[in-house]
């Protein structure tokens, strides 16, 4: 839903707010980036949640190497 704030790895000062297309991708391919935590701001799934039409998707693709 536009407008939800998440944040990633405990940095509450600086959330990811979803912008007007109500998509955001991050894309970490050829960085060391890792994300090891990801919350969604409270207000924002209470909005989500007392909207009729409101829903949050998160999807996560990974690849990890082989030996």
């Amino acid at each position: 839903m536009p407008g939800t704030k998440i944040f990633l790895n405990s940095n509450w000062a600086a959330p990811i707010i979803v912008g007007a297309t109500g998509i955001y991708e991050l894309d970490l391919d050829g960085t060391t980036g890792l994300i090891n935590e990801l919350r969604v701001d409270a207000t924002s799934m209470d909005i989500i949640d007392r909207t009729k039409t409101g829903y949050i998707i998160i999807d996560i693709v990974y690849e990890t190497e082989e030996d």
